[in-house]
This record gives structure tokens, C-alpha cells and sequence, in this order.
């Protein structure tokens, strides 16, 4: 994959000096024969399907592989499956396991190994937020909900290397899902949860396997010998460190220390770009405030909900991060693989419109000596950005903002109570394709927790899942954007790029548009 390189109007100097530091520099980092990589905190398993944080995946994706998987360019391609076919229905996939597919250890992996891998993922009830993603499969939504066996669930080993998956009705993005690390093929039992003492039992599918664990928490991964590309994975050994600190972790990339890190500091972001030692690429999550609107009559106004919304600044909440972040003007990003085309249509400025707002604010009648109490996961970035809208809402507003920050524990809690307004969030889609956001708001998904209900917009959800028709689809999924949007339920703020900083002697790393970084071709430059 090429560079890409965010637009930011930053003149590039090049000084002496600066040469001889960056010829040092490559030149040290040649004489090390592994990669390091900064993976930041550990995941407390390797299931991981209990939450949406789309870097810790990246650990799955070099330990393990899936039926499919999206390459450099974005496309999906056969993984372990060297091929698939689709009937002419849509209804049925037809998967051919590689006959060279292996673990770890030297076993086959089979058909059934997959059929193991899904009852697995299903089974897990510890906040599994990925099993409805399955609920296309016939009868897996019955088996969830104890209605059926899983026997009556249609994903079959049909023999040793052909597996077939049924579905409700076609749904063009399966694939998509399929893709996702999470259902990259693993045993789903306790070794994955006590992974960081029995990675020795655990059996890989991947183009890595772990090696050791130290007691600095340093994860060295080396080349696994029975994948079955092993002769394209670009590097014998990589290893992960837990630096958690952008700033220290960028400190250890200038000193050569480690080679790969994401989200560097936004200080010094230009200064990586003019050395060419940025990787950007938009990815499938949006920051947004949502409301509470359970029996709340604060929020249950729409106009008060718009005046809110037209009042931000989303061009000044990422003025200091233009590369990690994009002002979301709608609520489809426009880096989803299928958004509109050229029909897709902004529904916010950049900008604040105040008028607008103030209009709005009045039609409402809302009181604004009532107090709204905006809530956030207690993180520095949260924080300001929550502070930011709460000073600009009662300095243009007059509008008494509440902000505070909380635990993960005491946020779940509090929206499980329903005590607050507004929570600021961040979502990430669960695989490309415009529906994956969409979804989130229809009464089925289990996610939809904050009271939004709308009929017609149910309706529409359900027929986009059930259209074939590409241009018809297209424009039911412009039409529930704009209902959702009409109705305000939530506030798009921004959307984050993927940000990962490589040095420039390595070649081969890529990140996926549900960004992860995928480093089994990454290797090191010959030096010249």
C-alpha cells in the first residue's frame, strides 16, 4: 500500500543535518533483524469479542486467519478458503479449504475447524457484541435465543475441506463480515483467556505464532513454518511492546528502539510527515454524542436536539488533530466503501451555525435553566472535547452543560440507569458497508440502548437488508441517513484516520479500511 499522506498545508525543508540523522538512523535500525512494533496495552484475551477496539485486533490478525480477508487494496480475497462460490440465489457459500492449510503444530484444518470456530463465538456469552453480525446465517438468531440446536444452524462441514453457509436472505456485505478478525479461525476455549500464560498450547492459523511472552510484557512472534503463504510473510520475527505513552513510544521510535507505533503525538506530526514516516488511512469509527431519550423530557425534543447539533464546531474540535481526524457532516462517513457516490449529502457545516441553532433553541421552548448532564469515558481527549462543546453551548446558547468523565464501569452504569442526557461515544462499524451503521439505530440491534424508535425508520432498515438492487439500495440508505438525521438521536462530531508511524526502512505494512495494521509482509530494506 502507498503512503498517504493527510493534506495539511506544511512547507518541507529539508537541512543537512537532518540527513546525516536520518542516514543514522536507518542505518542502526538495518543492523536489528527484527521488527518492533508498539502495540500499546495488552488485550486481556485473544476471543475478543467483547468490545469494538478495532488496534487490539491486531494481534488476532497475525496469529490467526479467516475463510477471507481484505488485501493492500482493500479487496477481499480467499484466505484459508482458496475459493468460494456464491449461489445464484445468494443465498448459499460454498467455501474450499486449502488442501496446504495447517496449524501451527502440522494438523489439517478442515471445514469442520470453522464449523467449531462459529459455535465457539456464539456459545461465549460474555458481552458478545459480534454474535447478531451472524444473525444473517439461518438459525443462528433461533440458537442464540435457545429456540433451536445448533445442528439446525446452516454452517456445515459438508467433507474435510467443503464448508457451506446459508442464509436468511442475500446479503451483499457477508463477505465483509467475514473479513473480520474476530472470525479469524481459533480454538475459542481457555487458552485463549489465559493466553498470556498458555501461549504455548494455544494452535495458530496465522502467518505468526508466539514465541514468548517476557516479563516486561514484550510479545516475540516468529514466522509460523505450517501457514500456508509462509514463503510471502515478510519477516522471521517481530516483537510487540506494551509502551502505552505516545510520547514515550515516540521517543523510542527517534532512538530506534522500536520501528512501528500508532497514533503518534499530534505535536510532532509534521515533522513525521516530512520525513515521510506517516501512514493515514480513514477508518470505520465515529465520534458522536448521543441522546438519552427513555422517558427523558430534556432530550425528547428534536429541535433542542438540532439547535445542539448546529451549534458545534467540528472544524474547531479537530483543529489540533487535522490528520487523525475528519469533521463528520453526516452520519455516514464518506470513506464507506458504498456511501452515495456523488449524491452523498452534508447535513452539518464544518463550522457552527449559529443563527440556525439559535432558531432552533427557540422553537424547542426548552427552559435552559435545566441542567443537562453530558457524560464521557474519563479520557483527556473526551474531556476536552466535552468542556469545549459545554463552554461553546452556554456561551452561545445559554444552555447549563453538566460535563464529567467516568470509569468504564461507572459509564456502563449510569446509561444502564439512564441517568444523563448525553453521552459522547465513539462507534465503530462492524464491517464496510453503509448498513453497519445504519443497523445500529433499527429497535433489533441489541446496541440501540439510549430509547430511539421510529417505525418507518425500522421499515427501512429492513428493506435495505433485503434489496439486491444496488441503485435501489443506494437510495433507501440516502433515505434512513436522512430520517435519522431528521430525527437527531445523535450528533456526528468527527471521524478518526487510522495514523500509524513506520520507519521509512521498512516496506510491506498496510492497514485495512476497518483499521488494522497487517504486518505479515512487512520486512525490512536492504540497505544500499
Amino acid at each position: 500500500m502507498k503512503r498517504l499522506l493527510c493534506i495539511l498545508l506544511i512547507p518541507i525543508v529539508i537541512f543537512c543535518n537532518g540527513c546525516i540523522e536520518e542516514k543514522s538512523k536507518s542505518s542502526f535500525a538495518v543492523n536489528r533483524n527484527y521488527i518492533v512494533y508498539n502495540y500499546g496495552k495488552l488485550p486481556d484475551d485473544l476471543i475478543m469479542i467483547n468490545n469494538d477496539d478495532i488496534h487490539s485486533k491486531d494481534l488476532l490478525c497475525a496469529l490467526f486467519e479467516g475463510l477471507v480477508k481484505t488485501n493492500e487494496e482493500n479487496k477481499i480475497v480467499p484466505a484459508l478458503a482458496e475459493s468460494y462460490t456464491i449461489s445464484d440465489d445468494k443465498i448459499c457459500y460454498t467455501f474450499k479449504i486449502r488442501q496446504n492449510a495447517k496449524w501451527n503444530d502440522g494438523t489439517k484444518i478442515t471445514a469442520q475447524d470453522f464449523v467449531n470456530l462459529y459455535k465457539g463465538i456464539l456459545d461465549y456469552n460474555s458481552c458478545n457484541i459480534y454474535a447478531s453480525n451472524l444473525y444473517y446465517v439461518f438459525g443462528v438468531k433461533d440458537y442464540i435465543e435457545k429456540k433451536r440446536n445448533f445442528n439446525t444452524v446452516a454452517i456445515r462441514a459438508l467433507n474435510e475441506s467443503t464448508l457451506e453457509i446459508r442464509l436468511n436472505s442475500p446479503c451483499e456485505y457477508f463477505l465483509n463480515i467475514l473479513c473480520d478478525p474476530v472470525f479469524s479461525l481459533r480454538k475459542v476455549d481457555k487458552s485463549l483467556e489465559k493466553w498470556k500464560e498458555k501461549y504455548n498450547e494455544i494452535k495458530y492459523s496465522g502467518a505468526f505464532v508466539i514465541k514468548n511472552i517476557s516479563s516486561d510484557n514484550s510479545i516475540t512472534i516468529i514466522k509460523n513454518d505450517n501457514y500456508w503463504n509462509k514463503d510471502d510473510v515478510g519477516s522471521n520475527k517481530i516483537v510487540f511492546t506494551d509502551i502505552e505513552s505516545g510520547e514515550s513510544a515516540l521517543a523510542d521510535f527517534n532512538a530506534d528502539k522500536i520501528d512501528i507505533f500508532t497514533d503518534p503525538p499530534n505535536f510532532e506530526m509534521s515533522d513525521l510527515i516530512s520525513k515521510n514516516e506517516i501512514l493515514c488511512e480513514p477508518k470505520l469509527t465515529e465520534s458522536m454524542l448521543i441522546f438519552n431519550l427513555k422517558n427523558n423530557d430534556n432530550m425528547n425534543n428534536s429541535n433542542l436536539r438540532k439547535s445542539i447539533a448546529d451549534d458545534i464546531d467540528r472544524s474547531d474540535l479537530i483543529k489540533e488533530y487535522s490528520t487523525q481526524k475528519l469533521p463528520a457532516l453526516g452520519y455516514i462517513p464518506s470513506c464507506i466503501e458504498n456511501t452515495f457516490f456523488s449524491n452523498k449529502v452534508q447535513f452539518f457545516k464544518a463550522g457552527s451555525d449559529i443563527e440556525k441553532s439559535k432558531k432552533e433553541l427557540m422553537d424547542s421552548k426548552f427552559d435552559i435553566k435545566n441542567k443537562i448532564r453530558l457524560v464521557y469515558l474519563n479520557e483527556s481527549s473526551n474531556k476536552k472535547d466535552c468542556d469545549d462543546i459545554a463552554d461553546t453551548l452556554k456561551k452561545d446558547l445559554g444552555l447549563k452543560i453538566e460535563a464529567k468523565g467516568y470509569s468504564s464501569d461507572e459509564l456502563n452504569q449510569i446509561v444502564k440507569e439512564g441517568s444523563y442526557d448525553i453521552i459522547k461515544t465513539d462507534f465503530t462499524a462492524s464491517f464496510n458497508d453503509a448498513y453497519s451503521y445504519l443497523q445500529y439505530f433499527s429497535n433489533e440491534n441489541s446496541n440501540n440502548i439510549y430509547g430511539y424508535s421510529n417505525n418507518e425508520y425500522n421499515t427501512l432498515i429492513y428493506e435495505i437488508k433485503l434489496e439486491q438492487d444496488n441503485l435501489e439500495r443506494e437510495k433507501l440508505m440516502m433515505e434512513a441517513e436522512k430520517m435519522i438525521m431528521d430525527d437527531m438521536p445523535l450528533i456526528p462530531l468527527y471521524n478518526y484516520n487510522t495514523v500509524v508511524c513506520s520507519n521509512n526502512s521498512l516496506g510491506g505494512i498496510y492497514i485495512t479500511q476497518i483499521g488494522n495494521v497487517m504486518l505479515d509482509k512487512v520486512y525490512r530494506k536492504a540497505s544500499i
